[in-house]
């Protein structure tokens, strides 16, 4: 005997298509979502990253009575290093300070690519571009790179002019008194994506000073008001970053703010600058 009240029906090729289209539509709604959720926690980690170099930037201060060099100025041909290897004992990497001799060695201008020397703290999470910038030699790439100041160019190894200066350049030794604007209202470093294409990316590298005397090799960045330095501008000097609408910097005093690329022109130059006298409304 049928028991037909008690018989499963099976989907027919109508229903199964209206499933597979409201599943579709259930995933193409939450996939933004969840593509935001996981930006935000980039953002969140890079905020993160900042505010650990801002504490190294002080421990080192109360070390050494000064910022550390934006690099060390050896002369022509003889490339010295830059300010986030000198950072490295103050970041629990001292094992790896001590391995690179720093306090002997030059810093090899055509390096070995060595992925073996990335740090996951130079890199915001948000840059995909991989962990050589092949831009800048081959070091291990970086995505935070500290302020010179105000410049239409860094290729000169020195500042040409205390309104431009900013607190890291060559041989730099910068005390919390020459930040006479305000530890609040000056930038220490921030960030510059890589977009891993030789000709386009910039960003910066982790160990470098300067190839030469007239090359930073991308541990400094600059602000300018002009179209191309500006936040997000297309010079391989002006910071930017891939989070959407500007990026990160870590000011004097260790904190970190969220700047928005359509931050004033004036503004911009005068939070790069550490004793120029601007007065900063905000």
């Amino acid at each position: 005997m049928n028991n037909r009240h008690g018989a499963r029906r099976a989907f027919t090729l109508v229903e199964l298509l209206v499933v597979i289209a409201i599943i579709g539509v259930l995933v193409a709604l939450l996939l933004p979502a969840v593509q935001q959720a996981r930006e935000a926690a980039r953002r969140s980690q890079c905020l993160g990253n900042l505010k650990q170099f801002g504490a190294a930037l002080h421990n080192y201060l109360d070390a050494h009575g000064v910022f550390p060099p934006g690099y060390i100025y050896r002369g022509n041909n003889n490339p010295g290093w830059g300010w986030g290897v000198m950072l490295l004992p103050h970041l629990d990497q001292s094992s790896l300070y001590d391995r690179l001799n720093v306090s002997s060695e030059i810093l090899p201008a055509s390096p070995t690519p060595d992925t073996t020397l990335t740090l996951a703290i130079f890199n915001c999470p948000s840059d995909t571009g991989g962990p050589l910038n092949t831009r800048r030699g081959g070091y291990a790439k970086a995505n935070y790179v500290a302020c010179i100041g105000v410049r239409n160019s860094i290729g000169d190894a020195l500042p040409s002019g205390i309104d431009e200066l900013g607190m890291f350049y060559a041989s730099s030794s910068t005390r919390l008194a020459n930040v006479s604007d305000g530890t609040s209202k000056t930038y220490a470093v921030g960030e510059r994506w890589w977009s891993g294409d030789a000709s386009t990316g910039k960003a910066g590298g982790i160990w470098p000073g300067a190839y030469t005397a007239n090359r930073s090799a991308g541990t400094l960045g600059s602000c300018y008001d002009n179209q191309d330095r500006r936040l997000n501008g297309t010079n391989d000097f002006s910071y930017g970053s891939l989070h959407n609408g500007g990026g990160f910097f870590l000011l004097a005093d260790g904190s970190v703010n969220f700047v928005s690329d359509a931050i004033d022109g004036e503004t911009y130059e005068a939070f790069a600058t550490m004793g120029s006298g601007e007065i900063i409304q905000q």
